[in-house]
């Protein structure tokens, strides 16, 4: 066993934070939350492509995602800030929503090329999961001051 932890468990300071009250379950939803961002690009590019046979079309729409949600992403994180998560974030997750069921829609029913880029650019409000995550257990971590293992640190 490494010097480091000094017959501690590596795992302990992990465990000493999950077990700190909903800890296990935000740190749960935070996980699930972050799977479809993965592969929203992949599959919008996959999408179109396969709908018009142009990868350079495709990469553009999705480019106009991530523009979008550089553009976007500040002005959620600062509404999140001054209102809440709990307000903010269902909102900011229903108009993502609505862009990609809009891309959806208007690739399977053949609307003109400009709409793909508006309906995708909704993408730009989804909520910044790892940043509520890190809120999250600040907040936790200052309610708790006494329990405040790192990760990593020697128990």
């Amino acid at each position: 066993m490494p010097i480091l932890f000094r017959g501690a468990s590596p795992w302990a300071p992990y465990r000493a934070l999950l077990a700190l009250p909903s800890a296990r379950l935000f740190t749960a939803a935070g996980a699930v939350a972050r799977l479809p961002s993965a592969m929203c690009g992949v599959s919008t590019v996959l999408l179109v492509a396969r709908a018009h046979g142009s990868y350079g079309l495709a990469g553009a729409v999705s480019a106009a995602g991530l523009l979008a949600t550089a553009l976007a992403g500040p002005w959620t994180a600062r509404l999140t800030d001054r209102h809440g998560q709990r307000r903010v974030a269902p909102w900011a997750a229903a108009l993502a929503a609505l862009g990609l069921l809009g891309l959806v829609l208007c690739v399977r029913y053949g609307a003109p090329v400009w709409t793909y880029f508006a309906t995708y650019a909704l993408l730009g409000c989804a909520p910044n999961t790892g940043a509520m995550a890190r809120a999250r257990w600040a907040r936790l971590l200052r309610a708790s001051e006494g329990a405040r293992p790192t990760p990593g640190a020697p128990g």
